[in-house]
């Protein structure tokens, strides 16, 4: 979208916040309310744009804005915990990180699972149901695959596995891991570098 444009949506956006603006007092609950949308992330090629936002119920959920079409779809239907937050594989697909946002707790949301899912609400895979406790490391880009950091192999050693998300195709990656590794440093092409051991580990 070119910066005119862009400014002048931002523009139009403010005009009618202003345009709304009540000499009303605001009710003390509104600064308390959890936010009506939650994170925003735009595709890789600028195509689309996620949100997380209440859809059909109080909890979150992912929809997915065509910029060129001007249209909206919701992605996800969850009614036992909340969207937290999305991450772009490409254009076509991508990983919703879940949790529970109801427990009014004051802490920060907490992941509690991931799943890779169509930017149309196809083809899920529970990430989180194969692999446990697990991290999204990093995205291989123009592919389906992703690096999944997990403690499967070992609870004491931090292993990497490709995964294609569409497939469920997976490869260890660190079969020749020094053991005792709390985290792995990759290069863009998803290569290990790295890994980094407590003091107490080395020789």
């Amino acid at each position: 979208m070119p910066c005119s444009a862009f400014r002048g949506l931002m523009w139009a956006a403010l005009l009618a916040v202003h345009a709304g603006v009540s000499a009303d007092p605001l009710a003390v609950d509104l600064f308390f309310k959890r936010s009506q949308f939650g994170q925003v992330q735009l595709s890789p090629g600028g195509r689309y744009l996620a949100m997380v936002a209440p859809i059909g119920s109080e909890r979150q959920n992912v929809m997915v804005i065509d910029l060129e079409k001007r249209t909206a779809m919701p992605v996800s239907a969850f009614v036992e915990g909340d969207a937290i937050r999305v991450l772009w594989q490409n254009d076509d697909r991508m990983i919703v990180f879940v949790g529970d946002l109801q427990r009014g707790s004051g802490e920060p949301p907490r992941e509690r699972g991931a799943i890779a899912i169509d930017r149309d609400g196809g083809n899920p895979r529970f990430l989180s149901r194969r692999y446990g406790e697990m991290s999204v490391v990093g995205v291989i880009p123009d592919t389906d695959e992703i690096l999944i950091a997990t403690h499967r192999r070992s609870g004491r050693s931090l292993d990497l596995f490709r995964v294609d998300t569409r497939t469920g195709i997976e490869a260890l990656i660190t079969l020749e891991s020094p053991g005792g590794v709390i985290r792995w440093v990759v290069d863009s092409g998803g290569v290990p570098r790295a890994a980094m051991i407590p003091a107490t580990c080395v020789p």
